[in-house]
């Protein structure tokens, strides 16, 4: 139920604050836990980031194993920005199309994904925008391609 998550969520935020108060990790839970029914298991998401997290992933696998839950991370912003640049440069390369960011990537807690907007203009944009969206799925990033004011005009 909704209120078993909430107080799932509770219980790893507890965990989580006692572990960064001791060591190094920028970590954090996302969204709340989602009762898998097929496999009858809690997931919870995280991310993590900082030259302790090694240590902070161990002592928060120890408290979820505890708390019956499987945890799945989710890249930082710092992560997806650098995913993020190699798939552009990947396509900037074989396609003739000028691609140009909007903005910073959001998370959207909802459907746990990386949101990236972006403007583009050129021949091949469209197969661009279609190799963007391939490159993302995998990781969760999901491209969006805004029209630009002068596509608008034509």
């Amino acid at each position: 139920t909704s209120s078993d998550a909430q107080l799932l969520r509770t219980a790893l935020d507890d965990v989580v604050r006692s572990i960064v108060s001791r060591l190094h990790c920028d970590l954090s839970i996302h969204g709340t836990p989602i009762f898998e029914e097929l496999s009858g298991t809690w997931v919870a998401f995280f991310m993590a980031e900082g030259p302790e997290c090694d240590a902070a992933l161990r002592a928060l696998a120890t408290q979820a194993k505890a708390l019956e839950v499987l945890l799945a991370r989710r890249p930082t912003l710092a992560q997806v920005g650098q995913q993020v640049r190699a798939a552009l440069s990947s396509v900037r390369s074989g396609f003739h199309c000028q691609i140009t960011l909007r903005g910073d990537p959001t998370f959207q807690d909802a459907s746990g994904d990386w949101l990236v907007t972006f403007i583009a203009s050129g021949n091949d944009c469209d197969a661009a925008a279609e190799q963007l969206a391939d490159l993302g799925k995998e990781l969760q990033i999901v491209f969006v391609r805004n029209v630009a004011r002068q596509d608008l005009i034509r």
